[in-house]
């Protein structure tokens, strides 16, 4: 024997005093609920990185937290980036690059980013745990390039969802 309580009549005599709710014939569209999609633009790719600046002895270590703030960046701005709040839109990830190969990428992704209009960046560069004497090679050369670099207004270490003090949060200038 079928139980049968889904049934109109059942529920009608269970709860007399309750009406149906009309059935909503509208379909709820997943498209419409996917975020926008990023700008795109042409990227032109006959850029050519600045020559590659050698970084000499560094006190910096592992645990060292980056941080630089350019000329007229609000202190609110910084904050902000510090805090994550800036949605990152672009990630370069340098591990198991050298010295030479890091600064090309990091140069060739800051030029393409601008280029696309993305200003909010993440460089995962890595903490040096693995490196001779755990000295965060790569940290130290991400740290002079990025303060010498004129399309970068201010970066900071990233939190530690995002890397932590392996990688940078780097706020670029707008084009134009």
């Amino acid at each position: 024997m079928s139980d049968k309580r889904d049934t109109p009549s059942f529920m009608s005599r269970i709860f007399p005093d309750i009406t149906p709710l009309q059935q909503n014939k509208q379909e709820n569209s997943v498209a419409d609920k996917r975020k926008p999609r990023l700008k795109t633009h042409p990227i032109v790719d006959n850029f050519e990185p600045p020559p590659l600046q050698i970084v000499g002895n560094s006190t910096l270590t592992a645990n060292d937290e980056l941080s630089y703030q350019g000329n007229g960046v609000q202190n609110r701005i910084m904050k902000e980036l510090k805090r994550g709040k800036i949605s990152v839109e672009r990630r370069l990830d340098l591990h198991g690059q050298t010295v030479e190969q890091a600064h090309q990428s990091c140069m060739r992704f800051i030029h393409h980013c601008q280029q696309a209009q993305q200003y909010c960046l993440l460089i995962i560069h890595g903490q040096g745990y693995r490196s001779t004497g755990g000295i965060p090679v790569l940290k130290q050369h991400i740290d002079c390039w990025l303060r010498q670099h004129d399309a970068v207004l201010a970066y900071c270490s990233a939190l530690p969802r995002d890397g932590g003090k392996g990688a940078v949060y780097v706020l670029l200038r707008k084009n134009g």
